[in-house]
C-alpha cells in the first residue's frame, strides 16, 4: 500500500481497476480515457480565447448589499489608491455589513471583464469558518469558467479555489479549528448542486466549511500552502481513477505546470512509483527531474513514438489525447485531468474536496519530501490579478500561479487598467 492509503475512509489512496476500465486486444485497441476534475453539472468547456488588444479603462464597479446592487461606472485614475487601514470597516450603505476588496466579474469574457470592488464580508453558517485569506492561486478552472457561458454561474462572482490565510471567526458548531489557527485548502466544491460559490478565493475573507480546509504545516508559508490544494486533490484523483498500484510505473504528460509538478512529486514519494516519466520543453527538463521524475521527455525535440518504456499509467495534463496514448502500455489506463476531455470516450470522475486529503499531505511537506512549486514570475500582487491570468492562460506556467500579498496598507491599480 501507498503511504497514504492506510486509511480506506480517506480519498487520498490508490484506487482498485476492474476488468472493464482495461482494454484487451491488440496495441492499437481502444483503451479506457479517464478524466478527473470536476463533475458533469460542474465543469465548463474552455472556449477559443478572445485577445482584445488594448487596455479596458472605463471599469464597472459594484458595491454589494444583500439584498441589492448599485452599478457605479467610472474612469479609474491610474495610481489610485484601492485600499486604506480602513477598508475592512467600510460599511454599505444598505444593511450594516463589513465591506472586503475583491476581484468579481458580472458577465462572461475574457480578463478584461474583471473589476475591483467591494464585497460583503461572509458571515460563518453551519460548520463554516471564516478566514482572512493571505495568499490564494489561480487554475485553469478559474479562467475556463470565466471564458464561456456554459456554467451554472450566479453573478458576480468572485474567482478562485485555492486559499492559505487565518482563522478570524468560526460558527459554534465548527470544532476542528480555533481563531487564530492557520489553515489552507480548495474552497470550491464542484459537487455541491453543480454550482461554484459566488465568493471565491480572489477575496480578504472567505467563509468556508472545516472539513475543507487543513492546518497550514509551519514549515509552509502562506504563499507556498495555497499553491497545493486543487493541485494534489486533483492528482490524487487522477491515481485513484487511474487505478494506480504502488512499484507500477506512471508517465505525467505535462510534468512542469501547477497539475504536472505535483504529480511527479507525487508518483515518486507517496505513490511509490518504480518508474516516473514526463514530458516537457526543453528549458524545463533539468526542472522535472529534480522534482523526481526518472526520465523526463522534451518534446520539442523528441517525439513521443520514441520513447522505449511504456508504462502502467498515463495521466494527461495538458490535453494532448494523440500523444499520450503512445506512452502507455496496451492495457494502460489514461487519465486525462484537462477539460474539455480530449478523447470523446472519456469517462467522468469528480474531484474529490476534503481538508483531509491535505492533512494526509501535511507529513510529506514537514519533512521536505513533497515541495510546493510557485512559478517563478511571481507571486503577482492583488492588484496583478490582470498580469496572473494573462500569464497562466499562456500554458507555460512553471508551477502554481500564485496571489501574495492580500493585506498591504495600500494596493496601487496600475495593472488594473
Amino acid at each position: 500500500m501507498t503511504e497514504l492509503s492506510k486509511n480506506p475512509d480517506i480519498p487520498l489512496v490508490s484506487g482498485q481497476r476492474t476488468p472493464n476500465r482495461r482494454s484487451t486486444g491488440t496495441h492499437n485497441a481502444p483503451r479506457a480515457v479517464l478524466t478527473g476534475h470536476l463533475g458533469p453539472r460542474g465543469v465548463m468547456q474552455l472556449g477559443w480565447l478572445r485577445d482584445l488588444g488594448a487596455r479596458v479603462h472605463k471599469r464597472k464597479v459594484i458595491q454589494l448589499t444583500e439584498d441589492k446592487a448599485t452599478d457605479v461606472s467610472f474612469h479609474i485614475p491610474r495610481d489610485i489608491s484601492c485600499h486604506g487601514p480602513d477598508m475592512v470597516l467600510k460599511k454599505s450603505s444598505g444593511p450594516d455589513k463589513k465591506m472586503q476588496k475583491v476581484w468579481f466579474y458580472e458577465e462572461y469574457g475574457p480578463k478584461e471583464v474583471l473589476s475591483f470592488g467591494d464585497f460583503p464580508i461572509p458571515t460563518p453558517t453551519k460548520n463554516q469558518l471564516l478566514v482572512q485569506v493571505h495568499a490564494a492561486a489561480l487554475n485553469p478552472i478559474d479562467f475556463k469558467l470565466r471564458n464561456m457561458p456554459l456554467a451554472p454561474l450566479d453573478f458576480p462572482v468572485v474567482p478562485g479555489c485555492d486559499m492559505s490565510g487565518i482563522v478570524v471567526e468560526k460558527h459554534d458548531q465548527a470544532s476542528r479549528f480555533k481563531v487564530g489557527d492557520h489553515v489552507y485548502g480548495n474552497i470550491q466544491d464542484f459537487k455541491a448542486k453543480g454550482k461554484l460559490k459566488q465568493l471565491g478565493s480572489l477575496a480578504q475573507f472567505v467563509a468556508v466549511a472545516e472539513d475543507m480546509v487543513a492546518e497550514k504545516p509551519k514549515n509552509v508559508s502562506f504563499e507556498e500552502a495555497a499553491s497545493l490544494p486543487l493541485a494534489v486533490q486533483t492528482v490524487v484523483e487522477a491515481f485513484k481513477t487511474g487505478g494506480f498500484q504502488e512499484g507500477e510505473s506512471v508517465f505525467i504528460v505535462g510534468g512542469a505546470g501547477g497539475v504536472g509538478s505535483m504529480a511527479v512529486q507525487l508518483a515518486k514519494h507517496v505513490y511509490r512509483a518504480c518508474l516516473v516519466g514526463a514530458s516537457t520543453s526543453g528549458g524545463k527538463v533539468n526542472f522535472v527531474k529534480a522534482l523526481g521524475a526518472d526520465k523526463v521527455m522534451d518534446y520539442t525535440h523528441t517525439h513521443y513514438g520514441e520513447i522505449e518504456d511504456k508504462y502502467d499509467l498515463v495521466i494527461d495534463t495538458v490535453g494532448d489525447s494523440k500523444n499520450s496514448y503512445v506512452v502507455g502500455k496496451e492495457t494502460a489506463p489514461i487519465v486525462d485531468i484537462t477539460w474539455p476531455p480530449s478523447n470523446p470516450r472519456a469517462i467522468h470522475s469528480s474531484l474529490t474536496v476534503s481538508g483531509e486529503i491535505l492533512d494526509k499531505l501535511n507529513p510529506f511537506l514537514e519533512s521536505g519530501k513533497v515541495k510546493a512549486v510557485i512559478d517563478p514570475k511571481g507571486p503577482y500582487h492583488l492588484c496583478d490579478v490582470f498580469k496572473a491570468f494573462e500569464h497562466l492562460e499562456t500554458g507555460r506556467a512553471k508551477g502554481k500561479v500564485v496571489i501574495f500579498p492580500f493585506t498591504p496598507e495600500t494596493y496601487s491599480l496600475q495593472h488594473v487598467i
